[in-house]
C-alpha cells in the first residue's frame, strides 16, 4: 500500500471514504521532499532542487516521487479547457524540471469534499493537449526558458545577483540587477 494514500484521504475534512479507501490521519501539509536533479537544457548544464510531495513503488520497485495537487472538479468545457491550458502546463513543467514521475489531481467540490482521483504521468501530459486550439507546446517551453538562461549565463557575472519577473500581463521578463548587498546575503541597512 502506497503511503501517500492516507495522505490524499485525510486531505479531506473529517474522516471519508472513497474508492475503497478510509481514514482518519491528520497530514502535515507542510511535509515534503527535497529533491535535487542534475540536467541540462540548451547545452546549460544545471542543479535544481524541487520540493516534492511523496514517493511510491512503481511497477518495477523502485521508488518514484509524486506530487499532489488539487483542482476544482471540472464540469464544464471552459473549465477543461482552462485546467489544460494553465493547470497542467503548471504542473508538467514543476514536475518535469524536477524529475517528478506522476502528478496526482484531487478534483474536489465546492465545499472542498475529493470526489474524484486522477494520475498523470509526467511525460504523457504534453500528449493530452497537443493539437487543440490555444493550447502549449512543450518545446517552444523548453526554448523559452534555455533563451532566458543563455541570456543570464551571458550578462551575470560571479557574485552578482539577478532577479527575473514574469508578471502580468505575462508578455515580457524584467531582467534586474539587485545590489550587492543582496548577492552576498547581507542586509541593505547594515554599515
Amino acid at each position: 500500500l502506497p503511503w501517500w494514500r492516507g495522505l490524499g484521504c485525510a486531505s479531506l475534512r473529517g474522516p471519508t471514504r472513497l474508492a475503497g479507501l478510509e481514514s482518519t490521519a491528520v497530514v502535515d501539509a507542510n511535509a515534503e521532499f527535497g529533491s535535487v536533479v542534475k540536467t541540462s537544457l540548451g547545452g546549460i548544464r544545471l542543479i535544481l532542487s524541487a520540493e516534492v510531495d511523496c514517493f511510491e513503488l512503481n511497477e518495477a520497485g523502485k521508488s518514484q516521487y509524486v506530487e499532489l495537487k488539487t483542482s476544482r472538479v471540472l464540469e464544464e468545457q471552459r473549465q477543461n479547457f482552462s485546467f489544460e491550458r494553465y493547470k497542467l502546463l503548471k504542473f508538467w513543467i514543476q514536475s518535469f524540471l524536477g524529475g517528478v514521475a506522476c502528478v496526482r489531481v484531487g478534483f474536489r467540490d465546492d465545499e472542498g469534499k475529493l470526489v474524484k482521483v486522477q494520475n498523470f504521468k509526467t511525460l504523457e501530459i504534453p500528449r493530452l493537449v497537443r493539437g487543440k486550439r490555444g493550447m502549449w507546446e512543450p518545446q517552444v517551453c523548453i526554448d523559452f526558458t534555455a533563451r532566458v538562461l543563455r541570456e543570464l549565463v551571458d550578462r551575470v557575472g560571479e557574485g552578482e545577483c539577478w532577479q527575473v519577473d514574469y508578471g502580468p500581463p505575462f508578455q515580457s521578463l524584467v531582467v534586474s540587477r539587485k545590489p550587492s548587498s543582496v548577492a552576498s546575503g547581507r542586509d541593505s541597512g547594515e554599515a
